[in-house]
């Protein structure tokens, strides 16, 4: 963050906006969990799948997971913006739910 920033955000990091059931609500980084904390328990969940793409040069420019709870199966993607509209996403997405169970958890 530049000082020019810095001090138009009174010193803090600049807001996140999170949107929520219809509601927007401000969230500076510093209450946002650090990813540390949480992202073992994700990744270690039973039944769970990480998947990265990488480029030629070996920088990942996507992640794919695909984490069960008691409910059903959740998919999440993130593909950097340079290599969206590639057809990557679409590729990890159905290497991903290959490993979906089928009939649910």
């Amino acid at each position: 963050m530049t000082p020019h920033q810095r001090s138009r955000a009174g010193g803090r990091p600049p807001a996140l906006d999170r949107h929520r059931g219809g509601r927007t609500r401000s969230v500076r980084p510093a209450e946002c969990a650090d990813p540390r904390t949480y992202l073992p328990t994700l990744l270690s969940r039973p039944g769970s799948v990480h998947l990265a793409a990488r480029d030629t040069i070996g920088r990942i420019v996507a992640v794919g997971h695909l984490m069960p709870d008691h409910t059903g199966v959740e998919a999440a993607l993130l593909v950097e913006d340079s290599w969206q509209g590639s057809g990557l996403g679409t590729r990890l997405l159905c290497h991903v739910g290959h490993h979906a169970p089928a009939g649910g958890p």
